[in-house]
């Protein structure tokens, strides 16, 4: 399967621009999503179903680690056809409050010999209250709901902060009863590129939450951090989402900076601008993050989804042993092909077996690697 993707599948998906082939792919999964039968199909092709990689994290129960990050399905469309693909969690989003419209085109390229993209989408969403009509109420996998500010430039200080908390208690309001929301306080969020990822600015927003509403949250809260991000700041973010009663954090985000040893040509690169760079060269610095916030975390029944240019098994493994109880995938898919999450589940759990560990969670910070 992976070899009929790489050979046929992706050279003729790599004919059209990036951002283009995504939303034909995205199409396509819309119309299996109308045929059960279709739905079926693939399940017996892709899901792998092996109690050793159930567990439960934050209160949810995940069929196995492996997640869908958000970028993919902004628009909550194709939920059941990832499902389908053996997905154990799907996030979506980014989504805020009010729709935005985002960059013009073109706004996302490949860095093939990198097997990476640069993007800046700008955060194009159809806003809170339709990406929750789109959802499937029925999923037998977990959703994420990923939610920043609405990014219109014209939103800022107080209103910006008034904004990203109506954003997310509607989310938490109308989000199906299965899933989970992600906090993506890295996300730029004005024009100066500004965001909330600080410790103060998570003071104010959870703050004006505690003043807009007399709940807590009915599900669990991820906080997104990138891996750019001092870790004096991480450090101060972690205090304060410890107060706050925050379930884990999504580790991490694309990088506004270009890795050395990149292989795509630097006038290339040059040619493409600005953008978030994310895929392969993000790995280690991903793992470090991984590693870094799990000496907070293992102490306080917090929880850990790594997030970056994770691209096999044994990249998977060497993230829950750093810490992470679940991993997410994006950029991979593009290059790799759906049966990637077969390849990497079935891959967890050979080791499970060589190691005789009877669940994935037991795998979870097992070793600093």
């Amino acid at each position: 399967m992976s070899t009929f993707y790489k050979r046929l599948v992706r050279p003729l998906l790599f004919l059209l621009p990036a951002d283009i082939a995504h939303k034909f792919v995205v199409a396509v999964l819309a119309v299996a999503s109308w045929f059960s039968w279709v739905l079926r199909l693939i399940g017996g092709l892709f899901v792998v179903n092996d109690i050793r990689l159930v567990q439960k994290v934050a209160g949810l129960t995940f069929p196995n680690p492996i997640g869908i990050a958000a970028g993919f399905d902004k628009d909550g469309r194709v939920t059941k056809a990832l499902e389908a693909l053996g997905f154990g969690s799907i996030e979506v989003g980014s989504v805020s409050l009010l729709p935005w419209i985002g960059n013009p085109r073109p706004n996302s390229f490949r860095l093939i010999p990198d097997s990476a993209i640069i993007n800046r989408m700008g955060l194009g969403n159809i806003g809170i209250k339709q990406l929750v009509n789109n959802l499937d109420h029925q999923l037998n996998v977990p959703i994420g709901i990923s939610v920043a500010k609405t990014p219109d430039p014209r939103i800022t200080g107080d209103e910006g902060i008034k904004d990203f908390a109506l954003a997310i208690i509607s989310a938490d309001a109308l989000a199906p009863p299965n899933s989970y929301l992600v906090l993506n306080v890295s996300c730029p969020n004005t024009e100066e590129g500004r965001t909330f990822e600080s410790g103060q600015a998570l003071v104010s927003l959870f703050r004006k939450i505690a003043e807009m509403t007399e709940t807590s949250f009915d599900r669990p809260v991820f906080v997104k951090l990138s891996p750019e991000t001092a870790r004096s700041e991480v450090d101060r973010i972690m205090e304060v989402c410890a107060e706050y009663g925050v379930a884990g954090f999504v580790l991490g985000n694309t990088v506004s900076g270009r890795p050395s040893g990149l292989q795509t040509s630097p006038v290339q690169i040059a040619r493409i601008g600005q953008g978030g760079l994310s895929g392969k060269p993000l790995f280690l610095i991903a793992l470090e993050l991984v590693q870094y916030v799990y000496q907070f975390t293992k102490d306080k029944n917090m929880a850990i989804i790594a997030c970056g240019g994770i691209s096999n098994g044994s990249e998977a493994v060497q993230m829950l042993m750093a810490g992470a109880n679940l991993v997410q995938i994006y950029t991979s898919l593009v290059y790799e092909g759906p049966s990637l999450i077969r390849e990497m589940n079935e891959y967890i759990a050979e080791i499970m077996s060589t190691l005789n560990v009877p669940s994935v969670s037991k795998m979870v910070g097992s070793k600093i690697v």
